[in-house]
């Protein structure tokens, strides 16, 4: 930590294993002296909110899982944090839309890692020429992972092998459209 005053990672790290080890206080030290260093670290506001939440302030909790989703809305985590917080509030009906929203979230992650595999099988199935395979493997991670840009570039160049221009030329407009290089 002091060999390089800015580093968040430093402290937070530090405070993960303080936690960890039941020393609570020195956690919370740690991760405030994360945000100090890096106040958007939305690692380190869960963090102080999985202390606050076992320590039964379930407001601060609150607080933290709610700024850690406004930095990282991707968090399912942070969203299950607040469904739980929220359900022992007795708020039943914020609690079901946070748990809905972790649930989303879960599952758009299960189907995006799903969707790499489909690729990197469809890659494999190219370069063995089985261009129907690999197609189908590249719609497959389609269907799973429609923004991903990298299946939808892999299947214009299957569709190119397999003659489907029209189609191919399609595809690889919108990979460009997701931001393919």
């Amino acid at each position: 930590m002091r060999l390089d005053e800015k580093l968040p990672e430093a402290p937070y790290t530090l405070g993960v294993v303080l936690w960890q080890t039941g020393k609570a206080d020195d956690a919370v030290a740690m991760f405030r002296e994360a945000l100090s260093r890096r106040p958007g670290y939305a690692d380190a506001h869960y963090m102080l909110g999985t202390i606050y939440r076992q320590r039964g302030d379930l407001e601060a909790a609150l607080a933290e899982f709610r700024e850690t989703t406004r930095l990282n809305p991707s968090s399912a985590e942070a969203f299950r944090s607040i469904g739980q917080a929220l359900a022992a509030l007795k708020d039943p009906d914020a609690a079901a839309a946070a748990l809905s929203d972790a649930e989303r979230l879960t599952k758009a992650k299960a189907n995006a890692q799903a969707a790499v595999f489909a690729i990197n099988a469809g890659r494999e199935q190219l370069r063995a020429n089985d261009v129907a395979g690999a197609i189908e493997r590249f719609r497959e991670a389609i269907h799973l992972a429609p923004d991903n840009a990298e299946a939808h570039y892999r299947l214009s160049l299957a569709l190119r092998r397999q003659g489907a221009l029209t189609e191919a030329r399609a595809e690889l407009d919108t990979a460009r459209t997701l931001g393919w290089r």
